[in-house]
């Protein structure tokens, strides 16, 4: 089984980097509609009073779609950073949210100096990953409990989808995987077709309201990269203890678990620079044998932990299959207008959204800017910034 649990931690990466993608798509597209409305505006003052009226006509129904659209941007930013803060707030942290002309930022930081710096360090093996994908975690959530309260489903479709998927993993059935994940996404899109208006009208508020700030930023997965390696160790680590020793395997979990966070902890108590695995490594085993052992896993734990990705699984594809809806959408809508030229910007606005997935960029906290390279506020390099305590 700890097979199966490699090959879906693995799915489980190429599926946040298709959201990206479809992510970066949607980014050009609100990019493309912003610019194409500026640019029909210049055009129409050229134009005479007769066709500057067919022209006004027409703005007002694109206008029905492109104001909600552009509000979206700033409401799903200000989302975004509440949902780092909220996790940060878990943490034991103060919950502080900056906006920039560019974007924004949470800054992990504690209540009061020295040990307010305590339980931060007790819970950051355990949530700080949590933390840097919380807009992704919390918007899927969002969609997902829309979907239980406005339509049929419930926790039992997915239950029901996860089984074919981990068996699908097998080394001998991985040709049976695209099947396995197409059968789990209809079996929550089937009940989504059962929405109704208030269901849909539901959905598509949400999406405009989460889709422009939905995914982690490369920053984000920067700093998330420890957090998701050390969290795939542990539970390819588990998966092969619950099969070797299945008796012993949650004893075993638990006092090595133990012991790694104690390690962290120590080493960044006297000072020392070490890299946190230890305790990312040690806190995730510690609560899958605590979870084990309470009979949370069920009676097959390594397969409990194989289920538990393939949820998450399908609860990202359900949330990437909802932003595709949207985005063929607004496509559709321009194809009907004939906006080829809305279509074509679209297109070209993307490649740049994406490259800022793979880039990462850095922050001045006393400019409030993003940047790459050097601060367009005070010029200065991450490196300066670190040195001062002013980013990075």
């Amino acid at each position: 089984m700890w097979l199966h649990v490699l090959a879906l931690i693995a799915l489980l990466g190429l599926v946040f980097l298709g959201l990206e993608i479809l992510h970066a798509f949607y980014r050009g597209v609100i990019e493309a509609q912003h610019e194409d409305v500026l640019r029909d505006t210049e055009a129409s003052k050229s134009e005479g009073d007769r066709k500057r009226l067919v022209w006004l006509l027409y703005q007002l129904l694109r206008s029905l779609v492109n104001v909600p659209i552009m509000a979206g941007v700033k409401v799903s930013l200000i989302l975004h950073e509440s949902l780092h803060a909220i996790v940060h707030a878990a943490m034991g942290g103060r919950p502080r949210i900056v906006l920039c002309p560019n974007g924004g930022y949470a800054p992990l930081e504690p209540w009061v100096g020295g040990i307010g710096w305590l339980p931060i360090a007790l819970t950051r093996p355990a949530l700080g990953g949590v933390a840097c994908l919380a807009p992704v975690l919390g918007g899927s959530l969002l969609y997902l409990s829309l979907l239980l309260w406005l339509t049929p489903a419930d926790f039992s479709h997915l239950t029901a989808a996860s089984p074919p998927i981990v068996d699908a993993c097998a080394p001998a059935k991985l040709g049976d995987l695209p099947g396995a994940l197409l059968r789990g996404l209809r079996t929550l899109l089937d009940p989504a077709r059962r929405a109704g208006v208030l269901g849909t009208v539901a959905l598509l508020v949400a999406v405009i309201l989460t889709a422009p700030s939905l995914t982690p930023s490369s920053t984000d997965f920067v700093l998330a990269r420890r957090h998701l390696v050390g969290h795939s160790i542990a539970a390819v680590l588990a998966a092969l203890a619950f099969e070797a020793i299945p008796r012993a395997a949650p004893w075993l979990l638990i006092l090595v678990g133990a012991a790694g966070f104690v390690l962290y902890f120590l080493s960044r108590k006297i000072g020392r620079d070490w890299p946190d695995y230890p305790g990312i490594v040690g806190m995730t085993l510690l609560l899958l044998g605590i979870l084990a052992k309470t009979g949370a896993l069920g009676s097959l734990p390594a397969r409990g932990i194989a289920s538990g990705i393939a949820v998450v699984i399908e609860v990202l594809l359900f949330t990437g299959s909802i932003l595709l809806a949207f985005l063929l959408l607004i496509v559709l809508l321009n194809l009907v207008g004939l906006q080829f030229d809305a279509i074509g910007l679209m297109l070209r606005k993307a490649p740049g959204e994406l490259k800022d997935v793979f880039t990462r960029f850095h922050t001045c906290t006393k400019c409030n800017l993003h940047f790459h390279g050097k601060c367009d506020g005070c010029g200065r390099t991450p490196e300066e910034l670190r040195a001062v305590g002013e980013g990075g």
